[in-house]
């Protein structure tokens, strides 16, 4: 194979003992020697596709028996189904990746005695992650069994409420419920205390006995966090110590306060009685600083610092209420909330110790929750997917790229609204779907493993309309800037008006449909309409730009590419680079002048690659590339979020002002 200057040099690694199939690091065994031939494909047909998982289909001679071996002594490996595998090709001095992905189903080919084949077929890791689906138990428990946690409390049940770490189970008592808990990726519950009574037999609320529930005079600090929601929960009061006197509650105004044995308040100005789940808690260091002991109350991500009081919050074996517990009056009261998830955390020698490992928890847990920007939504989901983990507060994917550019907060063109139910009947890809058809955006695995998300603003913002730097010129002829042939006789051009919309119409999650009307085109056309629902989308302007953005990008017909051939025969070999590195949203200029046509029948077009697919042959000896090219929609926007800028072609088609009135 090697010895052919038109072809590249060739190398399969397949991982037979892999460890974890979320990473691209793996001990690779070589089987290039044994591949006689191989075809993939990647991309979609349409800009308005998904695009799909790549694929590979490949030929091994398996005459030694290699493959179906299975011994240890190095003569053999036993083929499988999830196996990573990994094609590149080298020209010259740089080396393309071709497909990574995992085996899916190894088929034996026997021909007579001697010759035998396996017939390999293999899939990139997006068909993983349509498999992953996101109930996810394992993911938060990781977190609530922090290094320093000493018990945790799932809050599933009526009654005992044991402690998942330790032995000092709680009790739940009166007339309480289980309702839907604040972990959007696992089934558990949490406990509605809303139906308890005044005084009652049946007054609702937690006990927790650990006899060092915030600690004890040491010099340590610990700590109790938790998610709370709560609704009309005004004057509510969450912590008790009955013995101490210190309240933990929700003031007047909504907000998360706190008042020591001396009367003292801290107000946090943080609104929780708002109908949504929230992370408080808090901390204390237990060591006496000037005859005090300083306390931190959190909330979301944010510490508040309390000053000093004079005694810890628990001291001894007393123990800990959550409960509306009104302690001046001595009385329990109906509580207005739900709690969920507590972590008791103790004998830290250091209060940033603490204060990160209740971070963690708040950063595990409101995933998926908040309004979140499109490429960011995306990261969640990988890293509850185990691309990534939560890492000093927050989430860090791996292997993400968002524009061909390594993630990092707030990446993507829109803002998408957070879930508002559990997702655990959903797959990863499912959500990360929904992102992209909000954002016109694209999701895939590239052939190097990591995984991309190309957003709707395509990289390019209003004043480039001219062809992107690094696009290569295809052509069927000689001349000019000519640095790329295709093989004429395989080229299928496309003329029609599939793709003209004079309507479109966009609908908002949160809002009305939003239209977007060409009726100057409507008496050539017809009424022909696009619909598209957002599943994500926050607002109607949201919406609505895209109704334009679509609107403009299919007003008239224009020519497609359905299929052009890429050789390495030609030229000796002189096509290989070209070949090897395009892929997917890749851009290219294509030329087409077909006999006696004018300028205005010839072709020269900037083109978006929408589907790559290779095929090798070791003998004869070939490497054919074929891809599928869209007219490249170029848009960027200016620093009016209402205005933008729609370019096609390298032709400004409108600029449009906030009312959506052409300029």
């Amino acid at each position: 194979m090697t010895a052919l200057a038109s072809l590249p040099t060739l190398s399969v690694q397949i991982a037979f003992n892999p460890t974890n199939l979320q990473t691209l690091t793996q001990t690779w065994t070589d089987v290039t020697q044994w591949v006689r031939d191989f075809s993939t494909s990647s991309g979609r047909q349409h800009f308005l596709d998904r695009i799909e998982s790549s694929t590979i289909r490949m030929t091994l001679d398996n005459r030694t028996g290699y493959f179906l071996n299975g011994t240890t002594n190095g003569t053999g490996a036993v083929i499988r189904t999830r196996l990573p595998i990994k094609v590149t090709a080298t020209v010259g001095a740089t080396t393309y990746p071709i497909f990574w992905g995992l085996t899916e189903a190894a088929e034996e080919r026997t021909a007579d005695q001697l010759n035998q084949d396996i017939i390999l077929t293999a899939t990139d890791n997006t068909k993983y992650l349509s498999l992953l689906y996101m109930n996810r138990p394992q993911f938060w428990s990781q977190y609530a069994k922090s290094a320093n946690a000493l018990s945790w409390y799932r809050c599933d049940g009526i009654g005992a409420m044991p402690d998942q770490i330790s032995t000092y189970n709680g009790q739940v008592s009166g007339a309480v419920l289980n309702t839907a808990g604040t972990l959007l990726y696992d089934v558990d519950t949490a406990i509605d205390l809303t139906n308890g009574q005044t005084n009652g037999t049946n007054v609702a609320y937690l006990q927790l006995s650990n006899p060092k529930v915030l600690g004890s005079l040491s010099t340590q600090v610990n700590g109790i966090d938790f998610w709370f929601i709560g609704n009309s929960s005004q004057t509510n009061f969450i912590i008790s110590t009955l013995s101490l006197g210190f309240q933990f509650y929700v003031s007047p105004n909504g907000t998360l306060a706190y008042t020591d044995v001396s009367g003292n308040t801290q107000d946090t100005l943080i609104q929780i009685a708002d109908g949504n789940w929230h992370h408080i808690g808090v901390v204390q260091w237990t060591q006496t600083l000037g005859g005090a002991y300083p306390t931190y109350i959190y909330v979301d991500g944010q510490y508040f610092s309390h000053g000093t009081r004079a005694l810890p919050l628990a001291a001894g074996t007393y123990s800990l209420q959550i409960g509306n517990y009104n302690a001046g009056t001595l009385s329990w009261q109906p509580a207005n909330y739900y709690i969920d998830e507590i972590v008791i955390t103790q004998g830290v020698s250091a209060l940033a110790t603490i204060q990160a490992e209740i971070k963690q928890r708040f950063a595990a847990g409101s995933l998926l929750k908040n309004v979140i920007s499109s490429g960011d939504r995306i990261a969640e989901v990988l890293v509850l997917a185990g691309y990534g983990s939560i890492t000093a507060g927050a989430i860090v994917p791996t292997n993400y790229y968002v524009n061909d550019v390594a993630w990092s907060a707030n990446a993507g063109a829109f803002f998408v609204q957070g879930f508002q139910t559990a997702v655990t009947s959903s797959t990863a890809l499912d959500l990360i779907q929904q992102v992209t058809d909000t954002d016109v955006g694209a999701f895939y695995q590239k052939p190097d493993g990591t995984l991309e998300f190309d957003t709707q603003a395509y990289l390019y913002n209003p004043t480039n309309n001219a062809t992107p730097s690094g696009a290569d010129v295809w052509s069927d002829t000689a001349g000019g800037s000519v640095t790329t042939f295709y093989e004429p006789t395989t080229l299928q051009v496309l003329r029609d008006d599939a793709d003209v919309w004079t309507t479109v119409k966009i609908t908002a999650q949160n809002g009305t449909v939003q239209t977007y009307e060409n009726t100057a085109n409507e008496p050539l056309y017809g009424f022909s309409t696009l619909t598209k629902s957002n599943v994500v989308s926050v607002t109607n302007e949201q919406a609505n730009q895209e109704a334009i953005y679509l609107g403009n990008l299919y007003q008239s017909p224009l020519p497609r590419i359905g299929n052009v051939e890429l050789r390495s025969e030609t030229n000796n070999g002189a096509n290989l680079p070209e070949m090897l590195v395009r892929y997917v949203d890749d851009v290219v200029l294509l030329k087409r002048t077909p006999n006696g046509a004018s300028t205005a029948g010839s072709i020269s077009s900037t083109m978006v690659i929408e589907s790559v697919r290779h095929d090798f042959q070791a003998d004869p000896g070939y490497w054919h590339s074929s891809f599928t090219l869209d007219p490249y929609p170029k848009r960027g926007q200016n620093s009016t979020p209402q205005t933008f800028f729609m370019l096609f072609d390298d032709a400004t088609y409108g600029v449009f002002d906030s009312n959506n009135d052409y300029l």
